[in-house]
């Protein structure tokens, strides 16, 4: 014969097993993806090193890259902030989560003890009870962070209530039942108390006493609940009278449930009353069942299941076992999935927020793309100047290479092409380079131009040669010569005569030499390749400043770009 007391308590316990089983490979997925998370920001951003040297550029390069060492950092205690909740969070998360509501003596204490199963001890039952312990956590003198927390056997029952205190246990491990310290404590000072459990309640328990059920107040809190958008189960609670009896000689108390039409009246009542309040949409079930734990208690001592129905009892752990199923969890799960998903948003940049001293992935991103943007201007802006550089070298260009030629004519060395050729790329790529030294130091701040530039490779015109212009002159000289001949001779002996002849020589006389319009013709011969050195100056000089920090600027892009792809993986896909 099936006995519904032990099928009962058997089916609820099978459901919290179950939930539990869910919920903990749910929580671990969830625990899994956040750590996940913590992961790729602590290894999967490697900051480029900041550049060297001095410079404006390379200044806020540096700025930019200790910034978003620093958001790194936000980011990385961020998550581990989510990581590192509460024990109260952590706690409630492995569980489903049911928060009791009444009006003082309404019987929470009694019902949260019989569905925890302690009115089980000491009967036939007894096998059936899972021991576990009871928590009260006290606020009244205690803050937030720091409240005191002792462990009962029990809730007391029929105790006067306080109003800072929360009993609770974990009924193996699955199911979290929660007694708060009545309505009034949504409206106290206490106010927080019940509200920080009800933000991650799964199920709101709504009693109400047979003796006055749904007064005014009630229906105002019920009306709050609503609000809240939990899912709620209604109930009737000490649905019993005593009369008096015989047995065996005596006159005993006997406790019966109320009658059929009294429940079916007040179960109608209260359903009418609901029904007027808006926002009811989130009602569990649509039967109010009337209760009667101190029957439950008797059909437990004396094993008497019909008894027990009409406690209606088994009902009651029936709905509590409807909610502990698949959908409930999934419902239950989706918070911390939707949390996740928002960490997510809240790191990638999709969630709207904005916080200056908080910079998201996406806006970090936007400001290295604005950073790059503003280098390829430099770099454009550079290259803009190139006009102007060349036509301040080609206005000094004769003149320098004038000097250089003079010099070389006057060491003898203009004839010799591989010396011209090696000290006019010299001077050619000094000029060039300290004309672009100060037109750029104007367009990359104060960066200190030190890039070795390489050496004019210009040709000479091969065909132009440097050469002097001289002229014939034949001119008459008196040369003195021995005497000849015997007479000559008599005459130099006696007379001491000198003796001379007349020569005609021809002599080159130096008219001056081509040097102006060798210079002319090198000059325009030069001036293309100049041109074209000055350009690829440029772009050196201006992409030594500019490319690393271009480079470092992508470099960080592009792990921000995969890191956000990488925390997309990790969102949980919407239900």
């Amino acid at each position: 014969m099936s006995d519904l007391i032990r099928d009962s308590f058997n089916q609820f316990y099978r459901s919290i097993a179950a939930s539990y089983q869910v919920l903990n490979e749910n929580r671990a997925c969830i625990e899994d993806r956040k750590g996940q998370m913590l992961r790729l920001l602590e290894t999967g951003i490697q900051l480029p090193d900041p550049p060297s040297g001095t410079g404006e550029y390379q200044d806020t390069c540096r700025e930019t890259l200790a910034s978003a060492g620093a958001q790194l950092k936000k980011w990385q205690d961020f998550i581990k902030g989510q990581i590192e909740r509460s024990e109260f969070v952590n706690r409630h998360e492995k569980s489903i989560l049911a928060l009791v509501f009444a009006d003082v003596n309404a019987g929470k204490s009694s019902l949260g003890n019989f569905v925890g199963g302690w009115n089980l001890k000491d009967t036939a039952y007894a096998d059936l009870y899972v021991p576990h312990s009871c928590e009260i956590e006290d606020f009244s003198k205690a803050s937030k962070e720091d409240r005191q927390v002792k462990e009962i056997e029990y809730f007391p029952e029929n105790a006067t209530e306080a109003t800072s205190t929360i009993q609770h246990y974990t009924l193996q491990q699955g199911l979290t039942w929660v007694d708060t310290p009545g309505l009034h404590s949504l409206t106290t000072e206490h106010g927080d108390l019940a509200k920080e459990y009800i933000q991650f309640a799964d199920l709101l328990v709504y009693l109400t006493p047979s003796s006055s059920p749904f007064k005014a107040d009630e229906r105002e809190m019920l009306g709050e609940l609503f609000r809240i958008g939990k899912p709620v189960i209604l109930a009737i609670t000490k649905s019993d009278f005593t009369r008096q009896g015989v047995s065996n000689g005596r006159i005993i108390n006997i406790r019966l449930p109320k009658t059929a039409e009294n429940r079916k009246s007040q179960e109608n009542f209260v359903t009418e009353q609901v029904r007027q309040i808006r926002g009811n949409d989130n009602m569990e079930n649509s039967h109010v069942l009337s209760l009667s734990v101190r029957l439950a208690r008797d059909a437990v001592k004396a094993q008497d299941s019909s008894l027990y129905a009409s406690s209606n009892l088994d009902k009651f752990l029936s709905q509590m076992g409807t909610i502990l199923s698949s959908k409930a969890i999934e419902l239950k799960m989706r918070r911390p999935k939707t949390e996740v998903n928002a960490f997510i948003d809240r790191l990638i940049g999709r969630d709207g927020e904005t916080d200056s001293s908080f910079l998201t992935v996406s806006q970090l991103r936007t400001e290295l793309t604005q950073k790059i943007e503003n280098l390829r201007t430099v770099l454009e802006e550079c290259r803009r100047e190139e006009g102007k550089i060349c036509a301040d070298v080609e206005l000094r260009l004769p003149t320098e290479l004038s000097l250089l030629f003079r010099s070389l004519r006057d060491r003898g060395k203009i004839s010799d092409p591989s010396v011209v050729q090696k000290e006019v790329s010299e001077k050619i790529s000094e000029l060039a380079t300290e004309v672009c030294s100060k037109r750029l130091k104007e367009k990359l701040g104060s960066l200190v131009l030190s890039v070795d530039l390489p050496r004019f490779a210009g040709e000479l015109d091969s065909g132009a040669e440097y050469h002097v212009e001289y002229a014939e002159q034949i001119f008459t000289k008196v040369v003195r010569r021995e005497p000849r001949g015997i007479w000559e001779h008599i005459q130099s002996t006696l007379w001491k005569k000198d003796f001379q002849d007349i020569v005609h020589e021809t002599d080159q006389i130096k008219m001056g030499d081509n040097l102006k319009s060798y210079l002319d013709t090198q000059v325009e011969a030069l001036r293309p390749k100049v041109r074209e050195h000055i350009s690829g100056s440029i772009d050196l000089m201006a992409s030594a400043c500019v490319t690393p920090l271009q480079k470092s600027y992508q470099d960080l892009d592009k792990q921000l770009e995969r890191l956000a792809t990488q925390l997309e993986q990790l969102r949980f896909a919407d239900n």
